[in-house]
């Protein structure tokens, strides 16, 4: 890579902490964009905020690839929020054209398909349908980077994510680890509902394999472990990184019809995704159990 840089924004966040952390670890320079002086405390870190309009410059000298990951919580989105991430990324996207960055790595979200529960599984390649804010904000956005980069020559690469299990994980994840080691009685036992997840440790080297050989240009992707978890083997998972026995009863799995309606669906239904296998190289095999399914295809 010589002497050019990945750029990251949102490095402050779940993700953006462990994968900026990570590729370091792998000899990747790493510049972190962040919108607060507090978060950035390494001599490599640059101001960028998707929310400041009048900020019209972002310093982007030196950075060959970039990763997007800022944006707002799911369950902070509103319409007026995705409309100011939709004018953060076109601003960043403007600086990317004007200081030659040759590769835009896009971090997406399975809420464009609009499924928070499915009795089937989710093909990667549905049309996405998103009913959220947030889901169509990500939508949006996904078609600004296509747009930008491909009519100026830039190679980008689209990743739809499930859920991102991981230390630390903010949002619903959090909650449930939060009910989890309050040791309050959990009827989920026996429940075999199957739920597609992506661990972040899988999300962070199959980054690090695009930054190094950018198997992934022009393409838009879903990842997620190769094998669904059900609601019990997440809290049992979340029990093992608390040092906590998790307290779980319950001798049969809940009806169909409970699982899968709009109001116990997304605790204990069904929310699988699969596709077309997309083939891809990893010669250290740490992705060992990922799949990666083809949503579509763009061509320059």
């Amino acid at each position: 890579m010589g002497t050019e840089y990945v750029g990251i924004s949102g490095s402050s966040g779940f993700i953006g902490k462990q994968l900026s952390g990570y590729l370091r670890t792998c000899g990747i320079k790493v510049v972190c964009f962040s919108r607060s002086e507090k978060d950035s405390d390494n001599s490599f870190a640059r101001h960028f905020d998707m929310a400041e309009a009048s900020e019209d410059y972002v310093d982007l000298s030196g950075i060959g690839s970039f990763i997007h990951l800022a944006g707002a919580a799911h369950g902070k989105y509103g319409e007026d929020t995705g409309t100011i991430e939709l004018l953060g990324l076109t601003r960043l996207l403007r600086n990317c054209v004007t200081a030659n960055v040759r590769h835009f790595i896009y971090v997406s979200s399975a809420a464009v398909y609009g499924k928070s529960y499915s009795k089937v599984p989710i093909l990667a390649h549905s049309i996405p349908t998103p009913i959220s804010d947030y889901g169509i904000s990500k939508l949006r956005c996904e078609n600004l980077v296509k747009k930008v980069c491909m009519d100026n020559g830039i190679t980008f690469s689209i990743l739809r994510l499930p859920l991102v299990l991981g230390v630390g994980a903010p949002g619903n994840l959090r909650l449930l680890e939060k009910i989890v080691v309050s040791g309050v009685p959990l009827p989920f036992k026996s429940l075999k509902n199957k739920r597609s997840v992506l661990w972040l440790d899988q999300l962070c080297h199959f980054v690090l394999i695009q930054t190094y050989e950018k198997q992934l240009c022009n393409k838009t992707v879903f990842l997620c472990n190769g094998v669904p978890l059900s609601l019990p083997q997440i809290i049992t998972w979340i029990g093992m990184v608390r040092s906590f026995m998790p307290r779980l009863f319950g001798r049969w799995d809940f009806p169909v019809f409970l699982k899968n309606t709009l109001f116990f669906g997304k605790i204990i239904g069904d929310l699988e995704f699969s596709g077309e296998d997309y083939p891809y190289s990893d010669p250290g095999y740490a992705c060992q159990d990922l799949a990666v399914f083809l949503c579509e295809t763009s061509s320059t």
